[in-house]
């Protein structure tokens, strides 16, 4: 009964994982997403099915199938069910015939992929004890199924027939040719959810086909930018929607919350004109909460948490979010219209929610205006006509800017005054102090990230040298931006220490 209270498998999954192997939950991204998330996600998604593609019923009409890559505990899912009762309870009046539809709905065109077999189970769970609750519960004797599938939302799309590296596991082989008709033959008209986050793979492996590449064609001869990272996972599951709903349906809508580095970051330029050259109209509601442009803060010092940040998981997210909303016509034009709004401090999740009920929704969104002037951002621009015809610093200087020295150690190695940093590493070089007391206190370089191995690195520099005041020194981590920093040659204690 608890499973089917509105918050429970917040409660159960995310503790769980964090607790059975919480390494594979920073690796993956994996986070909860919140209730008001999902619930503004799917009712936007509704609306502008009614509103740009003509869908008079929307998610409720029987032609709409509907797609979450990587669907978690089915969060998006049993929302999208819930939308589809709703729907035709309220318009048609008919309780019965919704509950029907909804079991059918269920089954056969609303969809969800999953990698990590806990989750996966926890999808089928919920919706099972979601149409039980209806009075609608699927039969296990006629092989009802929900349609959530065990398989990598990143490769399979082009492959048939039978994979025989699985025959000796009939319930895998199912699984996957579940997915592989589903990605292959299904007309999906909705693609929605909260991709993964983390660069866990680094690039793409053979088995993607090169996912990522459309979006660094050009990057270098083009524009000039020679280091970027297009490898972060949410960028491939942006582009398996692209494809899916552009070039192969034809038509759609894709509705992520993800990382938002893409709106104006250099590196997803081609991203982002590809976006523009295969949607219509584009949606973005900034729900900021970074802590590396605005360190969580809002300019009058109120605090700017992240939308994940919840009661089991108080700290959320470093990264800033954003929803984004991309639809594609029946008829597809030219001139993409981008639009994009802010959300600020703790209440922006019920901020979100309350939007839905502006009886003129398209008003508070700005008018971005991406060009080849301003790398095609997605943000709005406030800045004078000619400041974009000033010459830029790298034009400015003696020689080519170069990446410098590199902490990579999530900013424990700098400081802004001296003597937080010398207590900082006076314990991190310190013998005496245990490893957990030192990660509970973060003195230092604590976290493990890419190839470093936050333990094993303080055990070799521990034992190679001792704290030194010496190598206090003070650092520009971006123009006009001096700090202090403890800088040593001995690896790994900098990525790129010289």
């Amino acid at each position: 009964e608890k499973f089917l209270e509105t918050h429970a498998v917040q409660y159960f999954y995310e503790p769980f994982l964090e607790a059975f192997d919480p390494a594979l939950r920073k690796e993956l991204g994996v986070w909860y997403t919140p209730q008001e998330i999902v619930e503004y996600q799917v009712e936007r998604v509704d609306k502008v099915l009614r509103e740009e593609l003509g869908i008079l019923d929307g998610l409720a009409d029987p032609r709409v199938f509907v797609l979450d890559l990587c669907c978690g505990t089915a969060a998006y899912l049993v929302q999208v069910i819930r939308r589809i009762v709703q729907t035709i309870k309220d318009e048609k009046c008919e309780e019965v015939l919704s509950l029907v539809e909804a079991k059918e709905a269920a089954m056969k065109r609303v969809y969800g992929f999953e990698l990590m077999p806990a989750p996966f189970v926890v999808a089928h769970l919920q919706m099972g004890l979601l149409l039980q609750s209806f009075g609608v519960a699927l039969d296990d004797a006629k092989g009802e199924r929900a349609g959530i599938f065990l398989t990598n939302s990143l490769t399979g799309w082009d492959f048939t027939g039978a994979n025989p590296q699985l025959k000796n596991w009939p319930e895998l082989e199912a699984e996957r040719a579940g997915a592989g008709k589903v990605k292959q033959e299904a007309k999906i008209l909705v693609i929605l959810g909260n991709p993964p986050y983390n660069a866990y793979a680094g690039i793409s492996p053979e088995e993607e086909q090169g996912l990522v590449e459309p979006y660094k064609a050009g990057l270098s001869a083009d524009w000039g930018i020679r280091k970027f990272n297009l490898d972060d996972l949410y960028v491939r599951f942006f582009r398996i929607a692209e494809r899916k709903i552009a070039e192969r349906t034809g038509q759609g809508i894709v509705c992520f919350i993800s990382n938002f580095s893409y709106l104006s970051d250099p590196s997803f330029v081609v991203m982002r004109q590809r976006f523009l050259r295969e949607f219509d109209t584009l949606w973005f509601d900034c729900l900021n909460g970074d802590s590396r442009e605005t360190g969580k803060l809002i300019p009058e010092g109120k605090p700017d948490p992240s939308v994940f940040s919840t009661e089991t998981n108080r700290e959320g997210i470093r990264v800033g979010t954003a929803v984004g909303l991309f639809c594609r016509k029946p008829v597809h034009g030219k001139g993409a219209k981008a639009r994009y709004r802010d959300f600020w401090v703790t209440s922006k999740r019920l901020d979100l929610l309350e939007s839905l009920k502006a009886t003129k929704p398209e008003k508070p969104y700005a008018a971005a205006r991406p060009s080849e002037a301003n790398r095609f951002s997605f943000r709005p621009s406030r800045v004078a006509g000619d400041y974009l015809k000033w010459p830029k610093a790298v034009e400015l200087a003696g020689q080519a800017p170069i990446s410098g020295l590199q902490e990579m150690r999530h900013g424990s190695l700098m400081a802004m005054d001296p003597e937080t940093l010398r207590r900082r590493m006076a314990a991190y070089f310190d013998a005496s102090i245990e490893w957990d007391e030192l990660k509970r206190t973060q003195a230092g370089p604590t976290l493990d990230g890419g190839r470093f191995v936050a333990k094993a690195a303080r055990e070799k520099l521990v034992e190679a040298e001792s704290y030194s005041p010496a190598h206090i020194v003070r650092y520009a981590l971006y123009p006009f931006d001096l700090r202090w920093a403890y800088h040593s040659t001995t690896r790994p204690l900098w990525n790129e220490p010289d």
